[in-house]
């Protein structure tokens, strides 16, 4: 047998098969409730897995894994959470991930199907699909993880923020952006438009939260030509102007959000790039893979592209936050302003 001359190592590759396992690595600890056991003192192998009710010794290798990525801390013999597993995958934690985790999981289960999709078509992406309890818990577990915080860090930061009384935020869900925002100025109240469904659903979790009176849910059909009213001097929208960026259609729906605010009213958008670099590049290409195989056109908006069309549909005095800057969802942050008269 011939063997052949290599000139490339297979090494990092052959890690990654592996790795490429560690979110079904750390569902399988949530599960089992492992990170919650480990919630009020640390332990050993042995104490561990009798709490758990698990295997010891693949316990203790499931432990090793969750300690060299991070996730654990260990000494003497007794492992201790580590701030992102506190803070993430304690399910009494106000910022608790794991419905996110499951849903990603979930999501990968597209690239098990991909040469498929590709090659005979999918399904149809249908927006009603985010109509529903479990889908809302998880969009909320999501923006508590940081993109809500994000978002209403930068909007707070910019000059006209203290002075906004009326926000319209654009296919919102159930306004968990908008609550956050809120947060910031106890004068500003706000009106969150998405699908009729959706808005229906909104009403509990927004009384629920304690917003009813500052915060209201309208059902609107964007797509059938129905407006969102007037009158705002903040619009935001976050992870919607996807499909309207295929083609010119987004300049006039840019016109149509410059009509509806006020003269100094700003606009904000909070959307996905491509705009980055290194393992967050890696990250981003493979959700817009997902994502077009999903049936959805695109998840991201460059920089260039965005400003751009801002600027044919009137708006000015442009700000720009990158994702470095704040968003660990490698979201870029724009804000337009429409010029006063």
């Amino acid at each position: 047998m011939k063997f052949p001359r290599l000139d490339a190592d297979f090494k990092d590759t052959f890690n990654m098969l592996f790795t490429a396992h560690m979110p079904q690595v750390i569902q399988t600890a949530l599960g089992l409730g492992l990170f919650d056991a480990l919630k009020d003192d640390s332990m050993g192998t042995y104490e561990l897995s009798g709490v758990l009710g698990a295997d010891t010794g693949m316990t203790q290798a499931l432990l090793e894994i969750l300690r060299e990525g991070g996730y654990l801390s260990k000494e003497d013999g007794r492992y201790a959470l580590d701030p992102v597993s506190r803070e993430f995958f304690v399910s009494s934690s106000p910022a608790f991930q794991g419905k996110v985790l499951t849903a990603m999981c979930n999501m990968s289960n597209l690239l098990g199907n991909a040469q498929k999709i590709m090659t005979e078509g999918g399904a149809t992406h249908d927006d009603r699909a985010w109509a529903n309890e479990e889908m809302m818990e998880t969009m909320l577990q999501g923006g508590r993880g940081g993109k809500i915080q994000s978002a209403a860090s930068f909007i707070a930061s910019l000059p006209e923020f203290s002075s906004m009384r009326s926000m319209c935020d654009i296919a919102g869900s159930f306004g968990y952006f908008s609550m956050g925002i809120l947060d910031r100025n106890p004068d500003l109240s706000a009106v969150v438009y998405d699908l009729p469904e959706v808005a229906e659903a909104a009403g509990p979790y927004i009384a629920k939260a304690g917003y009813e009176g500052r915060l209201e849910a309208r059902g609107v059909d964007l797509e059938s030509g129905e407006d969102f009213g007037t009158g705002y001097d903040l619009v935001f929208v976050s992870n919607y102007l996807y499909e309207w960026s295929r083609d010119h259609r987004i300049v006039d729906f840019l016109k149509q959000v410059r009509a509806a605010l006020n003269p100094g009213g700003v606009f904000v958008s909070r959307h996905m790039t491509l705009d980055v670099k290194g393992e967050d590049l890696k990250s981003q290409l493979i959700m817009e893979f997902m994502t077009r195989l999903g049936g959805y056109p695109t998840h991201a908006i460059s920089e260039a592209r965005l400003t751009d069309a801002l600027k044919q549909a009137g708006f000015c005095d442009v700000t720009v936050r990158q994702p470095e800057d704040g968003s660990y969802d490698n979201t870029l942050d724009i804000a337009a302003r429409v010029a006063v008269s």
